[in-house]
């Protein structure tokens, strides 16, 4: 009776947790990672194949067709998914977000199961309670970004990792000549492979993953191989895939990350160029200091991301505990297999685009090893001083100050992020409503807002270019283009430069504007105003 009523307060904590914050942080899509994924899952459950309405100069220097523009930014799985969710439900910000609602409950219960599996029950109990009142991985939960079900594969495959390395299977139906060690290995490749399928940068957590394998003493060649190769043969549709529609495997825009934020391609306006880009690879081997530089300065703002999706205590015990042994030797070799990962992690998304989300598929590892590691620590704690009923009362009285003192602190991020919440009993849905009536169906438009008006209106969105140079070069390649829709904050960020072309046409007044005439302004929301414009003349 007691372990039922503990299971039923353990599930329905988080779920009501969860709904309290739904119901005051959700209002709607934002950020355009799930813009972008809910806009393409939208295609795939209408039929209209893996094509994006989010199209950049970039991408229209090699795709000139604007109308079904293949996609070539996002990974395919967390589309897929959504997509999947979107034929069940009808496609919205909220079924967008539920389903990473719904992954974040899985997550939770496998970072207890993990937990429970190398600690104990107390320490799974505490893992659960610090995954479910961290913040970050709260607000990814409603995101609707692809994040937190790269969260979950990574913790699956840590998981498997700890739970299988020493494990070997011999079944009827496998082969004679295939050793018991590959299926393991091989489990691990097809885990990595569905990361590597749903967030790409997950492909870096492969040399921690092969250093996992070669750590133990026998067969590694065996599992290393097997291990590599069930991975291969996973992603191996979606290298078939990019080969077909761009005559390239490993072709994919999000390689122009290498060469942007630095010196000669700053911020992110090389997607907003018609002109030819260089190659990643050579602009690498040309401009090997701005790259280093690009790396230094990347690494010196990534130093606080892990205490910033972690939260600052539980990142600080995990640090302190990277110097003190904590379990058996599977976990030994998996922290060091994941010290491996991180740090590969972080010098990758420093080469291409910084970010602290990258770091929070390791945040329930994390946090796990935490749990185990205090825990640990006020149990030696407790055992010395445990000799006379004085020190044994004292010693039990510290530690439960120490366990108040640490909710406490850890609640205090939760409640904050609470008292901030603007509680409101529906979403601020479909910010750009009063432009629908504005814009034939099937009509391209130019913005600074694609991933928006993408989404909300269901529009082709193409990034505005730099210059009017650029955008008249690529109206006379990709066809006409006859709408605009630009926000005011183009006034303070003019795309990257100072162009009167823009500032022309995102101004309010109702003058005509190199032949685009005022169709309607208005401002959904206080301190954005929105103009759209229409082509009157003759071209």
């Amino acid at each position: 009776m007691e372990g039922a009523l503990l299971v039923g307060m353990f599930s329905a904590g988080p779920m009501l947790l969860m709904l309290a914050f739904f119901a005051s942080h959700f209002h709607g899509l934002a950020g355009p990672a799930a813009l972008d994924q809910a806009q393409l899952a939208r295609n795939i459950a209408s039929g209209r194949g893996f094509v994006t309405d989010i199209v950049t100069p970039l991408s229209l220097q090699r795709f000139r067709n604007v109308s079904h523009h293949p996609d070539t930014v996002n990974a395919p799985l967390g589309p897929l998914f959504l997509a999947l969710a979107f034929r069940i439900a009808s496609p919205s910000d909220t079924t967008a977000a539920m389903l990473t609602v719904i992954l974040w409950l899985f997550v939770v219960g496998l970072t207890w199961l993990f937990a429970w599996r190398a600690f104990g029950p107390g320490a799974s109990a505490l893992a659960a309670i610090l995954v479910c009142i961290n913040t970050t991985m709260l607000s990814a939960a409603i995101s609707g970004a692809p994040h937190m079900l790269a969260t979950l594969l990574c913790t699956l495959l840590l998981y498997a990792m700890y739970e299988l390395g020493t494990a070997s299977v011999r079944a009827s139906w496998l082969p004679r000549w295939l050793p018991p060690v590959a299926v393991p290995a091989a489990l691990w490749g097809i885990i990595f492979a569905l990361g590597c399928l749903t967030l790409p940068l997950a492909c870096l957590l492969l040399p921690g993953l092969l250093v996992y394998v070669c750590l133990w003493p026998k067969e590694r060649r065996v599992r290393s191989i097997t291990c590599v190769v069930a991975a291969f043969v996973a992603v191996l549709p979606w290298l078939l895939r990019n080969t077909i529609v761009c005559g390239n495997p490993l072709f994919t825009l999000r390689w122009s990350d290498l060469i942007m934020f630095t010196e000669s391609f700053g911020s992110d306006t090389l997607l907003q160029s018609y002109a030819p880009a260089p190659s990643p690879l050579i602009f690498c081997l040309t401009h090997p200091g701005e790259m280093l530089t690009k790396i230094v300065t990347a690494m010196g703002s990534l130093r606080d991301a892990l205490f910033a999706t972690a939260d600052f205590y539980v990142g600080a015990v995990f640090v302190v505990a990277a110097f003190v042994r904590l379990g058996d030797e599977r976990l030994e070799r998996l922290r060091l297999a994941v010290y491996v990962m991180m740090g590969t992690m972080a010098i990758g998304v420093a080469a291409t685009r910084p970010q602290a989300g990258a770091f929070l598929q390791f945040v329930p590892f994390v946090i796990t090893i935490a749990s185990g590691a205090f825990l640990q620590q006020l149990w030696r704690m407790h055992l010395r001083y445990r000799i006379s009923p004085y020190r044994r009362v004292h010693s039990e009285t510290m530690r439960w100050l120490i366990v108040v003192l640490a909710v406490v602190l850890l609640l205090y991020p939760l409640a904050m992020t609470f008292q901030r919440a603007k509680w409101t009993v529906l979403p601020d849905r479909e910010p750009l409503k009063p432009a629908e009536g504005h814009i034939p169906e099937g009509e391209p438009v130019v913005t600074d807002m694609p991933w928006d008006v993408a989404w909300h209106l269901d529009r082709t969105a193409i990034l505005a270019p730099r210059t009017e140079d650029e955008f008249r070069q690529m109206v006379s390649a990709a066809g006409s283009i006859n709408y605009a829709v630009l926000s005011s904050p183009l006034r303070s960020d003019p795309l990257g430069e100072q162009d009167l072309f823009w500032l022309a046409l995102a101004d309010p007044a109702p003058v005509p504007a190199y032949g685009y005439e005022l169709c309607k302004t208005f401002e959904p929301r206080p301190g954005l105003r929105i103009v759209i414009r229409r082509h009157t003349e003759e071209r």
